[in-house]
């Protein structure tokens, strides 16, 4: 029970954020453009101040060399969980330009915005530094195929893709973590208070996104509640059993587990919708997901942690 109570605590906050960004774009307290500004926020300042943060005080070459592996063992999930994506995904829609979708939300939990800030809540900047090792492929993968695949080939993989703010704040994180370079005090206290923010602007975020969509048709898509169902309940017990059965380290069989059971995120959304394609299903997985994780994630992760 204890552990529970901690996970679905921090679950609670997120959700409450959630709530909170849906209730303000309702009301119609922000301007139409505030997901757009939050979003470049996250993105360029936010997002990159919580990598820098987390690589500048944990990745000391013994600390990067002692959870090197974490990095093979998302390989190795990535890798087998393509192989499931590109076999179940045809069964929930045939149309080309839907199907990427469903690859995405069956391949990529909410690890970014979500996962990052559950792990930093529970166990804490070291946590996250591990996390974000271990979700290294899995980004690699994001800006190249899985933006691919969301945007039904408009966009395609190119060198372009891989210069963006997250792989560029992990390499100065990184380089700052090694090299033990001191910042002023000013620069350090600047990342460190950025870095706080992103858990709840990112949640906020998420909630005047879905404020956007009609709820009762996003509720009505009866073959997303499957497709949810198969994301966040099965396949993380699918990953659990195969955890216990060969034995992981403690460190990776956490991390694998905490990326396992994340809900869908908001790429669904925003990606087909940047490209004129019909955003409504991942709108759909994205609300439904977050609304069942509520239960789901802190049920899940006291049972296998």
């Amino acid at each position: 029970m204890g552990s529970f109570s901690l996970v679905l605590s921090q679950m609670a906050f997120l959700f409450t954020c959630i709530l909170l960004g849906y209730i303000i774009s309702r009301l119609r307290i922000l301007p139409e453009n505030a997901d757009k500004v939050l979003s470049k926020l996250e993105t360029y300042v936010l997002a990159p101040a919580l990598v820098i943060n987390s690589f500048r005080t944990n990745c000391t070459p013994e600390n990067l060399s002692d959870n090197a592996s974490l990095i093979g063992y998302s390989c190795i999930l990535l890798g087998v969980s393509l192989v499931m994506t590109l076999a179940v995904a045809p069964l929930f829609t045939k149309d080309p330009e839907e199907i990427g979708v469903y690859r995405y939300s069956l391949l990529v939990p909410n690890y970014g915005f979500m996962g990052n800030a559950l792990v930093q809540g529970l166990y804490g900047e070291e946590g996250l530094f591990r996390f974000l090792i271990f979700s290294l492929p899995v980004t690699a993968f994001v800006y190249g195929v899985g933006v691919m695949w969301l945007t039904a080939g408009r966009q395609k993989v190119t060198w372009k893709s891989f210069v963006n703010p997250s792989f560029l704040s992990m390499i100065i994180g990184l380089l700052l973590g090694v090299t033990g370079l001191p910042l002023p005090a000013f620069v350090t206290k600047t990342v460190s208070s950025c870095a706080a923010c992103f858990s709840p602007i990112a949640m906020i975020l998420t909630g005047i996104v879905i404020a956007h969509f009609d709820l009762k048709e996003l509720f009505s898509q009866k073959k997303v509640y499957v497709l949810t169902l198969v994301r966040i309940i099965i396949i993380p017990l699918i990953v659990f059993a195969a955890v216990r059965a060969l034995h992981l380290p403690q460190t990776a069989a956490h991390m694998i587990i905490v990326f396992s059971v994340m809900p869908l995120g908001m790429n669904t959304i925003i990606y087909p919708a940047a490209f004129g394609l019909n955003e409504k299903p991942g709108a759909s997985m994205a609300v439904i997901s977050n609304i069942i994780g509520l239960i789901t994630v802190p049920a899940l992760l006291s049972f296998m942690l």
